[in-house]
């Protein structure tokens, strides 16, 4: 696919969100290669930030730090243009949160099934401190749990695209298609 522009009606800023293994900065990176849009990724900001790993954070100082730092670094996400941002699992879900992100850009949720995520995640899961001591039925049952509690967050976004049987090009066809129509601007619940 060749490079497109997106309309001049475009926000200067994406929003990426979804649970965990949702494929949001994978999606996040080859969108904005086809927008020419730069891609953030919003953990990654935040290890920049602080000098070590999420994992660590989390390790040395608990999830209640963990938020505090990334509601900073999503807040200087404002400074970023023409930008797409993968934003981490539980961000839009802490404090104000999704009501920033939706003031400040275009929200897409890539809604995936627990199924799915189950096996996305259990590839990974040393790499996610929120799942790392987890079994199998154990972290099904953190995905159910934690998906039911984050879905009325990320039912708030702008586009919702059901990604579980689209592979990633079809993914990113399906989103500039549904950014591209416009009919997110009249339809904010669109699916």
């Amino acid at each position: 696919m060749e490079d497109q522009r997106p309309s001049p009606e475009w926000p200067s800023r994406i929003y990426l969100m979804g649970f965990m293994g949702s494929g949001k900065s994978k999606l996040g990176a080859k969108l904005a290669r086809r927008l020419n849009y730069e891609f953030r990724d919003l953990d990654t900001l935040i290890t920049e930030r602080e000098g070590r790993p999420v994992t660590a954070i989390f390790a040395e100082h608990g999830e209640a730090f963990f938020r505090k730092a990334e509601a900073e670094m999503l807040h200087a996400t404002d400074a970023f243009h023409q930008t797409i941002i993968a934003l981490g699992g539980g961000t839009p879900c802490f404090g104000q949160n999704m009501d920033w992100i939706s003031r400040n850009g275009w929200t897409v949720y890539l809604r995936i099934p627990v199924a799915t995520l189950l096996g996305r995640l259990r590839k990974r899961k040393d790499s996610r401190p929120l799942l790392s001591a987890l079994n199998d039925d154990e972290m099904l049952e953190y995905i159910k749990r934690t998906l039911e509690q984050r879905r009325p967050f990320y039912e708030r976004a702008h586009v919702i695209l059901d990604a579980e049987n689209l592979s990633p090009e079809e993914t990113e066809e399906a989103l500039w298609e549904s950014l591209n129509s416009g009919r997110h601007q009249a339809d904010p619940r669109l699916n």
